[in-house]
């Protein structure tokens, strides 16, 4: 069994900036990834905004939806805000180049192009664009920008963006139509979300924000949802986890209590106790 902390897209970039080159906007947030694929890349991941990922080399691994599907070099995918997806970066070097959009920047692009109406909302979580030589290109020409970013002003960076997008409508004539109900506020599936972000370190006002919610909103929600408050559930989900890794793992309880969430082993001993009748240092004698 192994517990994966869900990588929150795209506020986390900021703590791996080692394998990145980030550019933000108010509305915007450019990267370029590069691994060496000497270490396995592989993870859970949340956007909450908008993602556009580009693959230059090597191939990405996805689980959107329980659909599995490998972006080879050349390809592309946008895919909504509030998407859970599996990861897994291959190649040596594995290169990318992603972009993350705000509903603003969205429906400025909307608004300043004529698309025909009326839309219907598509029948996958994703578009996929299939590798082709303009739009290869027009990805391929954000480098030195990204690379020179101080030296770079950020309407350009806004400019060669729309570019993308246009070359991107170019290449599949339904994005549009996806891009105008991605626009439209939209709410995480709160059971899938909670699934994935329970071992976060976070407070509710941010997980609310995160999950597209006001936070009276989230709790009422969540009440209807578990039936009960989301501190009691977090904290039992929490622990029954730490149970799982200690019976099924050869981790001790004084490491797990980390990787479940907790912040300190006494606090999270007492709690375990409380709640299973016995210390965790006792699971596997019982």
């Amino acid at each position: 069994m192994e517990v994966l902390d869900t990588f929150v897209m795209p506020q986390q970039f900021k703590n791996h900036l080692e394998n990145h080159e980030i550019v933000e906007l108010d509305d915007l947030t450019i990267l370029e990834s590069c691994h060496d694929g000497q270490h396995e890349v592989r993870g859970v991941g949340y956007t909450t905004q908008h993602e556009i990922l580009h693959v230059s080399s090597g191939s990405c691994k996805l689980i959107i939806e329980g659909r599995s599907l490998e972006l080879l070099p050349g390809q592309s995918i946008l895919i909504p805000k509030h998407t859970i997806l599996k990861y897994q970066k291959v190649g040596s070097p594995y290169q990318s180049i992603l972009f993350f959009l705000k509903d603003e920047f969205l429906l400025e692009f909307l608004q300043n192009h004529s698309f025909s109406k009326p839309w219907q909302k598509l029948a996958r979580p994703y578009v996929i664009f299939q590798a082709e030589d303009l739009l290869n290109a027009a990805f391929q020409s954000m480098r030195p920008y990204i690379r020179n970013a101080a030296k770079t002003s950020k309407e350009l960076f806004r400019v060669k963006t729309f570019e993308i997008l246009l070359n991107l409508s170019n290449n599949t004539k339904t994005l549009p139509e996806f891009l105008f109900h991605m626009a439209i506020p939209a709410k995480v599936d709160l059971k899938l979300f909670m699934e994935n972000m329970y071992i976060k370190k976070i407070g509710l006002q941010e997980l609310a924000q995160l999950s597209g919610r006001s936070l009276s909103g989230f709790k009422r929600e969540f009440q209807e949802v578990f039936g009960t408050s989301p501190f009691k559930w977090i904290k039992e989900k929490r622990l029954q986890t730490a149970r799982e890794l200690i019976v099924h793992t050869a981790k001790r309880p004084t490491e797990i209590y980390l990787d479940v969430g907790f912040e300190d082993y006494s606090h999270f001993s007492k709690s375990y106790k409380s709640y299973f009748g016995y210390l965790p240092s006792h699971t596997l004698q019982l």
